[in-house]
C-alpha cells in the first residue's frame, strides 16, 4: 500500500502546482497593467508561469499615489493565495509601498520597516471582482519600489464554455467584438460588459449561448456607441443554473471624429467645409491654423446626425496655406487662398 499512497501524494502535488502558476485564463498576458499620476512602473514577466514582478516608478519625481498596478476579472468565486517579495531602493517599505488590489481598494503589504520583505496571503473573491496586486511610488526620488508574486493559487474550477478566442476591433464606427468556442456544456448566455477604465464594467448587450456543444461556435458582438477613446471589454458568461465566469479583458481605442473636406480648393472667397455624418447630435468647435499653426479663429458649431455643411469667409485672408481642424485631436484639413 505504501507506494500506491506515495502515488496518490505525487500525484495531488503536481495538480496543485499546475494551478500556482500564471497559466491559462490568468497567464501573464490576460492580465492588464494600469499606470496612474506620472506612473511609469512596468510589470517583468519574464518568469511566467511561475512568477510576475512589479515595478513602481515615477521617474524620480516627489508625487503620492503613483500606482502601477496588475489586474484581472476573478473568472469564479473562491479562494485564492500567493506568496509576496519586496524590495525597495528608495529607502524602507514605506516609501514605494506595495498592495494588494481587489475592487479599487488598495490594501497595503508592506510595513515601514525594512526595505527587503516577504509574506503570503489567502483570501476570498468573488466572481466579476477585478484583482491584482500594485506598487505606489508615492516618494520615488531615490530608487523604486519592486513586488514580485509567485505561487499564486487562482480560484478555479472547470469552466462549462471552453473558449479559445475573444477579440475587439473598430470597423467603421462601430466596434465588432468576436469570440469562439470549441466546447460548451449547459451555456445559457453571454453578457457583454464595457469599461472605461478597466475597473468598472457595465453591460451593454447580451446573446445566447450555444447550450451544449462541441463543435466550434463562432460569436458576433456589434458596439454602435463605442467610447471615443480607450474601450474595455469583457464577457460574462452565464450557465443555466445562473453560475457566471469572466473573460480576459481586451481593449481597443476609438475614434470618433468626422470626415472633413474644405471645397473649393484653391478658395477665393468663401469656402465649404464637408463634416461626415455623426453618430448623434453634437457641438463641436472648428478651428482654422496658417501654415505657421498659429490659430486664426474658432467656432463653435452644432452637428446633426447627418451630412453637415458649413461655408466659410476667408476672403480677408492673404494668399497662402491655411488649414481647419474639427475638435482637438482631429486630422488637420489643408486648403489654398488665392
Amino acid at each position: 500500500m505504501k507506494p500506491f499512497l506515495t502515488l496518490i501524494t505525487f500525484i495531488c502535488i503536481l495538480n496543485l502546482s499546475t494551478k500556482a502558476q500564471f497559466a491559462d485564463y490568468y497567464s501573464a498576458g490576460n492580465w492588464g497593467t494600469f499606470l496612474y499620476g506620472v506612473s511609469n512602473g512596468s510589470v517583468d514577466s519574464s518568469l511566467k508561469p511561475v512568477a510576475i514582478t512589479i515595478n513602481g516608478s515615477d521617474a524620480n519625481s516627489l508625487n503620492s499615489n503613483v500606482y502601477t498596478d496588475f489586474l484581472i476579472t476573478a473568472e469564479v468565486s473562491g479562494a485564492w493565495s500567493f506568496s509576496w517579495e519586496y524590495n525597495t531602493t528608495d529607502g524602507n517599505g514605506g516609501a514605494d509601498p506595495a498592495y494588494v488590489y481587489i475592487n479599487g481598494v488598495r490594501t497595503q503589504l508592506t510595513n515601514n520597516s525594512s526595505p527587503n520583505q516577504v509574506g503570503n496571503y489567502a483570501g476570498i473573491v468573488n466572481a466579476g471582482d477585478i484583482i491584482g496586486w500594485g506598487v505606489n511610488a508615492l516618494d520615488d526620488c531615490c530608487g523604486s519600489g519592486n513586488l514580485t508574486i509567485s505561487s499564486f493559487l487562482a480560484p478555479g474550477v472547470i469552466l462549462p464554455v471552453k473558449m479559445t478566442s475573444f477579440t475587439a476591433k473598430p470597423v467603421g464606427k462601430l466596434i465588432q467584438l468576436s469570440w469562439m468556442t470549441a466546447t460548451e456544456a449547459n451555456s445559457d448566455r453571454y453578457e457583454i460588459e464595457r469599461s472605461t477604465d478597466g475597473s468598472k464594467f457595465e453591460k451593454i448587450g447580451t446573446l445566447k449561448a450555444a447550450g451544449n456543444s462541441t463543435q466550434n461556435q463562432q460569436y458576433a458582438f456589434n458596439d454602435f456607441a463605442p467610447i471615443n477613446d480607450a474601450n474595455y471589454y469583457r464577457l460574462r458568461q452565464v450557465d443555466k443554473d445562473a453560475t457566471a465566469t469572466y473573460s480576459k479583458i481586451v481593449m481597443v481605442k476609438f475614434s470618433n471624429a468626422a470626415a472633413i473636406t474644405a471645397y473649393p480648393n484653391p478658395a477665393k472667397d468663401m469656402i465649404n467645409i464637408n463634416i461626415g455624418a455623426v453618430k448623434m447630435s453634437q457641438k463641436e468647435t472648428i478651428s482654422l491654423f496658417n501654415i505657421q499653426g498659429k490659430l486664426l479663429e474658432t467656432r463653435k458649431v452644432s452637428l446633426q446626425a447627418s451630412t453637415n455643411n458649413i461655408q466659410w469667409n476667408v476672403s480677408g485672408l492673404t494668399a497662402g496655406q491655411y488649414y481647419f481642424k474639427i475638435g482637438t485631436n482631429a486630422t488637420p484639413v489643408p486648403f489654398m487662398k488665392n
